[in-house]
């Protein structure tokens, strides 16, 4: 499924596959969160938001063209229905994940393969262009956001709505 997303082009950009785990999704929250976790049931919990955001971008099914449910349910044998596709791959992703619960090891082997892909780079952010970068853009937006603010102060309330 993730491939005819990609060639539709309506793939969530804020999350990734985790490798090794296809009914987990990974983002940057959740990969700063699995580095801080020490109790089990904590593992747990960030493993089950995985699968759930997992599941949720599984939902872009209904935004992909006909040609790619016919692919799909080709490859499943199942007729061409969008919810039908869907709720078989709802059912996998949740057993597989139950499966792999019980084997050992198993919230460390999400953590060592969910590495979120860090997009700045460290000599960047030591010279600063980061910050350098991003003054002119909060300047300008300070200064709208203050005009508009003090254009809705200075409103009489009997002008209001």
């Amino acid at each position: 499924m993730d491939t005819e997303v990609k060639k539709a082009g309506v793939r969530d950009t804020s999350n990734e596959s985790v490798t090794d785990f296809p009914y987990l999704r990974n983002n940057r929250f959740l990969t700063f969160l699995g580095k801080r976790l020490e109790h089990n049931y904590q593992k747990e919990l960030w493993a089950k938001q995985m699968l759930k955001l997992n599941l949720n971008a599984r939902k872009k099914i209904q935004h992909l063209p006909a040609i790619a449910i016919f692919h799909l349910a080709d490859q499943l044998g199942f007729e061409p229905q969008r919810n039908a596709i869907l709720n078989r791959i709802t059912y996998l992703a949740s057993n597989l994940f139950k499966f792999d619960q019980g084997q050992i090891n198993y919230y460390q082997s999400i953590r060592s393969a969910a590495p979120y892909p860090d997009e700045y780079f460290t000599a960047l952010r030591v010279i600063g262009l980061y910050p350098v970068a991003s003054l002119p853009i909060a300047f300008l937006t300070t200064r709208k956001t203050r005009r508009e603010f003090k254009t809705w102060y200075a409103t009489p309330l009997d002008h209001a709505n």
